[in-house]
């Protein structure tokens, strides 16, 4: 959500131009200058949790522009269909934090013929965490981080990268 405030107006002194007097009751219409009034606006983006389906897109879409930005992570996902992946990670996400049905595949198998490393899934929980972190707040978004970082130990698990 963004919320756009005007917090402030001055008009300008009528006898040194650069310096602001008077606070003014003149509304402002979408502009920071107005005959002759200053505001000053405050954006406000507020976070909320994932509560919504446009919400898990948001997040999954956001998540993986970032990885494909990633030097690192980019190669790993460069072969991926796209049209077909994503609905699939969308589907998959709001199965973990919407309750939604529809998700039926395994996870944890179709990552263990790939050549990971340690590092690679600490680079993918960090930048789904800095997502989640950008867009969203609340009980659901840390559940997100949880389940992710779960869900690295479980593959990185059975593809025997854990050292005890």
């Amino acid at each position: 959500m963004e919320y756009n405030l005007a917090t402030q107006c001055w008009e300008k002194s009528p006898t040194e131009p650069h310096l602001f007097w008077k606070k003014s009751r003149v509304q402002p219409y979408g502009s920071q200058w107005r005959h002759g009034t200053a505001c000053i606006f405050l954006t406000l983006n507020m976070k909320h949790d994932i509560n919504t389906f446009e919400d898990i897109s948001l997040l999954v879409d956001s998540f993986y522009d970032r990885v494909l930005n990633s030097p690192t992570l980019q190669l790993h996902f460069s072969s991926l269909h796209w049209a077909q992946h994503l609905p699939k990670m969308k589907k998959f996400w709001a199965f973990i934090l919407l309750d939604e049905p529809g998700y039926t595949e395994n996870v944890t198998e179709k990552h263990l013929k790939m050549k990971l490393s340690n590092n690679l899934f600490e680079e993918w929980v960090s930048l789904f965490n800095q997502t989640v972190d950008h867009h969203f707040e609340g009980e659901r978004a840390e559940m997100a981080k949880e389940r992710a970082q779960l869900i690295s130990w479980g593959i990185q698990a059975k593809m025997g990268l854990l050292k005890n």
